[in-house]
């Protein structure tokens, strides 16, 4: 029995594909791929191809953003007239996902400034990139040089981290997955506590103000009176003011959490504002 794949699972290839005349289904003949220098070029452009064109999709995209949208941050009505209009929900999907596309434009234009030649060190792919949209810049720097784990998220000093092998393997590799990245991003912020630690006695708690939790859905635009970059801002802090003191305390953190949470329903007040600015 097959198993069904949903749309979602689907590469971009094939969602983005408009009609099957797009794309040619026959397998070339015994002339077409003789193992030759021509073949191997053949490969060679049509990969630089694929790669050219997700990077100009997401820096056009990235432009599009940046000149369409307002105070809010929401897009222009302008904007969700032009999506609408030129049916670009079957090219984009959701408008969150044509941001997705922008973020990834972000990434590419600063880490270009950054790396310079070198950016071929990133991966090529959206959902890769995207990834590394949401990591702080020590976080990209530490993860282009090599793979570091801590026991604390209080652990910031550089020579306590611990190496992965002594070979240096970057978590940011032409090789990396969403995946891959995401998991190494999950564990440094939230390292893993053995069973035997004896750091496990109840002293402080604190707790973030759920607003953080706030849009409105009518304008898409956040309706909090914290925002994630102000508890990113205490964080540091107590982390700052508890260097030093990782063999007495145990710093747990959730601020990973509630900004994927955040971000969530950030990205559905978006959906639904946008689809009621769309039906006017």
């Amino acid at each position: 029995m097959v198993k069904e794949i949903k749309p979602d699972q689907l590469n971009d290839m094939w969602k983005n594909a408009r009609v099957p005349d797009d794309i040619n289904f026959n397998v070339p003949g015994e002339n077409k791929v003789s193992l030759d220098r021509t073949l191997a070029e053949e490969f060679r452009e049509l990969k630089r191809n694929a790669s050219k064109n997700l990077v100009q999709m997401a820096l056009l995209a990235q432009g599009v953003r940046a000149t369409n949208k307002n105070q809010s941050g929401d897009y222009t009505k302008q904007f969700h007239e032009w999506y609408a209009e030129y049916n670009m929900e079957k090219l984009f999907g959701s408008k969150s996902n044509f941001t997705r596309y922008a973020q990834v434009g972000e990434v590419i234009v600063k880490q270009k400034a950054n790396l310079g030649r070198e950016i071929s060190q990133l991966p090529l792919s959206v959902n890769a990139l995207y990834a590394i949209h949401d990591m702080t810049d020590d976080e990209v720097s530490l993860c282009l040089e090599d793979h570091y784990t801590r026991s604390s998220i209080t652990v910031i000093d550089k020579s306590q981290f611990v190496k992965k092998s002594k070979k240096p393997q970057p978590v940011i590799n032409p090789n990396a997955t969403a995946a891959s990245i995401t998991s190494w991003l999950n564990k440094w912020r939230k390292p893993t506590v053995p069973s035997t630690d004896k750091r496990r006695l109840e002293f402080i708690t604190i707790k973030a103000d759920a607003t953080v939790y706030d849009f409105d859905k009518s304008e898409g635009s956040f309706a909090g009176r914290t925002t994630v970059d102000q508890l990113k801002a205490i964080q540091e802090k107590i982390v700052a003011l508890l260097k030093g003191e990782d063999a007495h305390v145990l710093v747990v953190s959730k601020l990973s959490d509630i900004a994927k949470g955040h971000e969530k329903r950030k990205q559905a007040a978006m959906d639904a504002a946008s689809k009621k600015k769309t039906r006017k």
